[in-house]
């Protein structure tokens, strides 16, 4: 299973919509993520066995939306997918504080 399968999973499991890099379908709750880097490691021959994978997952919700409960909840879901512990790096208000955007990063590592 892939990064973005995992990040589905998880989301999943909490009934939240998620998409790779932006969201059209107007739900007032969801999860958008994508890859921040992607660096070799484990060489041998001068030929990477393995990747490390830096992701994020943003969460939007509604501002006056109590989003403690969500927000632990989404770290726990992405850790059981086999992610480091998520990082809160971001937790603020958007669009005249309607909308709250709270930025989880992870990482993932991938055997080539």
């Amino acid at each position: 299973m892939n990064s973005f399968q995992k990040i589905q999973k998880a989301c999943k499991s909490l009934k939240l919509p998620a998409y790779p890099d932006f969201n059209t379908n107007g739900e007032d709750t969801y999860v958008v993520y994508n890859i921040v880097s992607e660096t070799p490691y484990n060489f041998g021959d001068d030929v990477p066995a393995d990747i490390i994978t830096d992701l994020q997952a943003h969460l939007y919700l509604p501002a006056n939306r109590n989003f403690f409960d969500l927000k632990l909840k989404l770290v726990r879901a992405l850790f059981e997918q086999g992610f480091t512990y998520p990082s809160v790096v971001l937790n603020t208000t958007e669009e005249d504080n309607t909308v709250r955007h709270i930025v989880f990063e992870f990482e993932d590592d991938v055997d080539i």
